[in-house]
């Protein structure tokens, strides 16, 4: 009789097993989205990883993507995971230890749905769009729990009205060419021993506390995409609203990706500041404004090259 009760349960695990075995066989898939969605989602996606499995002891097989991938969404989520710290498999092959994700987007009216599976955990989000177009979560995400894994959602704090009156302007940026490296930290010169007195025993002097700065973030300027749509992406990543007038002669295509480091807010050898200075450089019409009140940075058309 024992066994009788116990089957169908027993039956319901192995069903719940094999599903999640099948989700996990199956490839990721991205339809539906902006580039700007798919830049943010992929951000999105490491975060709930970062804040679920320890980045620094972690390698994770990412299930590739199906069909083409316009949006470069793979080379993104891989960048971004790589800046919190995960260790990847080569093209989502199978690594002893590693941790097998999947993730699905798909288009729900005007929303967005991500279906995120790690390992036998899975977790289901729904994503709006902000007045400015920038993506955030709409609800709370619907989890449930894997046999040793439980997927945890971050808090995501975005923007959600359109940036206040702006107030004077910033500085407009020079056009003189940015060094080739960002600068280092100052140079931290160990202090002498200080004179002890002969008739006082030595002792011996505690050991520096061992200071670490936070690598700079890297910023990926991708071959073959519009600049204005990356730069809105990279304003979403920031916590920045990105004004850019839309306008065909203003949106030029990548001819090279290109990486570069630093805060984003940083007016003088910031990412979008050696973007607009390189453009500059290239008789381009552009002018960049940074607000800090508001988190606003505004590119305008000069109408003269510079």
């Amino acid at each position: 009789m024992r066994g009788g009760i116990l089957a169908p349960f027993v039956l319901a695990g192995a069903l719940c097993a094999c599903a999640d075995q099948t989700r996990l066989s199956e490839r990721s898939h991205i339809s539906g989205a902006s580039f700007r969605d798919v830049s943010a989602l992929t951000v999105f996606i490491a975060d709930i990883l970062a804040d679920t499995l320890p980045p620094a002891t972690t390698t994770l097989r990412v299930i590739p993507l199906s069909g083409d991938d316009p949006d470069h969404a793979a080379f993104l989520l891989a960048n971004t995971l790589r800046e919190r710290g995960f260790a990847l498999s080569p093209d989502g092959m199978p690594y002893p230890g590693s941790h097998s994700v999947r993730y699905a987007v798909s288009p729900v009216g005007g929303n967005l749905v991500l279906e995120l599976d790690a390992d036998d955990a899975s977790t289901t989000c729904l994503y709006g769009h902000t007045p400015s177009g920038a993506l955030k979560p709409v609800g709370s995400c619907t989890s449930r729990n894997g046999t040793s894994l439980t997927l945890r959602i971050p808090a995501i704090a975005l923007p959600d009205r359109e940036p206040m009156a702006l107030a004077t302007a910033a500085p407009a940026v020079a056009t003189h060419p940015l060094p080739s490296q960002p600068r280092g930290p100052f140079p931290i010169t160990p202090s002498g021993p200080a004179e002890v007195p002969t008739q006082t025993p030595v002792v011996a002097p505690l050991p520096r506390p061992i200071i670490t700065q936070a690598p700079l973030p890297v910023w990926v300027l991708l071959k073959g995409e519009p600049v204005r749509d990356q730069m809105l992406a990279w304003g979403d990543k920031a916590g920045w609203t990105v004004i850019w007038p839309v306008d065909r002669e203003m949106n030029w295509i990548v001819p090279v990706t290109t990486s570069f480091t630093g805060r984003f807010d940083d007016k003088e050898s910031g990412p979008l500041a050696q973007v607009i200075r390189t453009l500059v450089a290239e008789d381009k019409p552009v002018k960049l404004d940074l607000y800090y009140p508001n988190r606003t940075a505004v590119i305008s058309n000069t109408g003269v090259a510079q």
